[in-house]
């Protein structure tokens, strides 16, 4: 996934009202429990922003970053 593709997925949740979520994959680089639910709060074309509940914290990443999660879809 792409910072673009990702931006795009949150700008139609925007306007649907909902929520983008994603999770960390197993094996993930960064330290986070697998499948932990993370909601993105911000996406611009150099990083995305999410709340983590795990820690109460706001985290700001690169689209390096992105291969650490994956997209929960909504239904």
């Amino acid at each position: 996934m792409t910072l673009n593709q990702l931006k795009a997925i949150r700008d139609e949740d925007v306007k649907n009202k909902n929520s983008t979520y994603i999770v960390a994959i197993k094996n993930n680089k960064i330290g986070f429990v697998r499948d932990e639910l993370c909601t993105i709060k911000e996406v611009n074309d150099k990083h995305f922003i999410f709340f983590r509940p795990y820690d109460g914290k706001r985290y700001t990443m690169s689209e390096i970053d992105l291969k650490n999660f994956r997209l929960i879809p909504n239904n």
